[in-house]
């Protein structure tokens, strides 16, 4: 199968510390950047390729919605359309950068809403967010499917847990610091247990909520955390994982992170390691798939709850080393990338040419 494939994006960008640039120019030359990439896939595709089902992998509005300014008899028969993160839930939800009943977030919906009329198949990694795409975006459930993300499973791979008595205690936290990850009820967590010199935390990463994260770390002697701003390969990210006795997720109040099982996650579980993270709605169905306890879980928000389940989980070595294979033996069971590729394209191959709901599809 032919791929189309135009970066939208400087893959050099992150090191060289653009992603958090402020400045118009930096902005528009991404976005023209990002403009001439989707034009470029859509002429390549009419001129070269004409396939009768296309994959659009996210972010796919863009050219969802130029395939809706093309007349229905030109378009591929069939499109199927990863629906990672929708773009009206992560600008006017989420990170609230304009006002949710302004002319921008109405025009961000309408757009958001015509691309995927378009679509056959729309995917989305949790049953609670095709439910969110549906009520939000007025698409029929037939078009949603449920499929786990998938990660490099040659970088995030298994290595046994493994504590030395003499070292400290090192908490991990990977992310971008948007609201949904709760990053400032880490940095308070971390506070509460300045006392404890055995626990070392350690936060790579940077974005939106580093300035409240920071003031929260100037108002006490920090030495229990170090900060790591610079951008990490998948190979960096894994090393970091592989020498931490304990990952944190995600600890937001916002709607949105009872939602998602966070890319970090997956990756924490793939190398297996002890886990804590939101008891939220989707941690709790993840939960119930299994009889055993893949992760711990505190209620989103409350620091004094962390503190306690990262001081518990810090002084039982063995309740760690359990957590960390239970994480493990539960992404191979229902996250791995395995699962995910066998019902994509199952369901790709299978879905027909005139159309049709799911339910007349081979189940995954």
């Amino acid at each position: 199968m032919p791929e189309i494939n135009v970066p939208a994006f400087d893959p050099d960008s992150h090191r060289r510390k653009e992603r958090w640039s402020p400045r118009y120019s930096t902005l528009l030359a991404k976005g023209l950047r990002f403009a001439y990439a989707h034009l470029h896939v859509l002429l390549e595709y009419f001129l070269n390729v004409r396939a009768e089902r296309i994959y659009v992998p996210y972010p796919a509005v863009p050219l969802l919605y130029l395939f809706s300014l093309v007349p229905r008899r030109y378009r591929p028969k069939v499109i199927v359309v990863d629906a990672f993160i929708s773009l009206y839930d992560t600008i006017v939800a989420d990170r609230a950068m304009v006002p949710a009943n302004g002319l921008v977030a109405r025009s961000i919906k309408k757009i958001e809403t015509r691309a995927y009329e378009v679509a056959s198949l729309v995917i989305a990694d949790t049953n609670l967010n095709t439910s969110y795409l549906s009520e939000t975006f007025e698409m029929p459930r037939h078009k949603l499917l449920s499929i786990p993300l998938s990660i490099d499973e040659t970088i995030f791979r298994p290595i046994p847990y493994f504590y030395n008595e003499q070292r400290d205690i090192t908490v991990l936290f990977v992310g971008t610091f948007v609201p949904l990850q709760g990053v400032t009820v880490i940095a308070r967590a971390a506070k509460i247990l300045k006392n404890c010199p055995q626990i070392h935390f350690r936060l790579v990463g940077c974005g939106q909520s580093a300035a409240e994260v920071e003031e929260i770390l100037s108002s006490y002697e920090s030495h229990n955390v170090f900060w790591d701003k610079n951008w990490k390969s998948g190979e960096q990210l894994s090393l970091e994982i592989e020498g931490s006795d304990i990952c944190l997720g995600i600890f937001g109040e916002g709607e949105k992170a009872q939602r998602v099982w966070p890319l970090k996650n997956y990756s924490y579980m793939a190398v297996g390691r002890a886990i804590i993270t939101g008891d939220t709605l989707c941690s709790r169905d993840l939960r119930s798939k299994e009889s055993r306890e893949p992760f711990m879980a505190v209620p989103p928000g409350d620091p004094e709850a962390l503190a306690e389940a990262i001081l518990k989980l810090a002084q039982n070595h063995d309740l760690r080393k359990t957590l960390a294979h239970e994480a493990r033996v539960f992404f191979e069971n229902h996250l791995s990338s395995r699962i995910s590729e066998n019902m994509l394209t199952k369901l790709f191959l299978s879905y027909p040419l005139s159309g049709g709901e799911h339910s007349s599809l081979p189940q995954p």
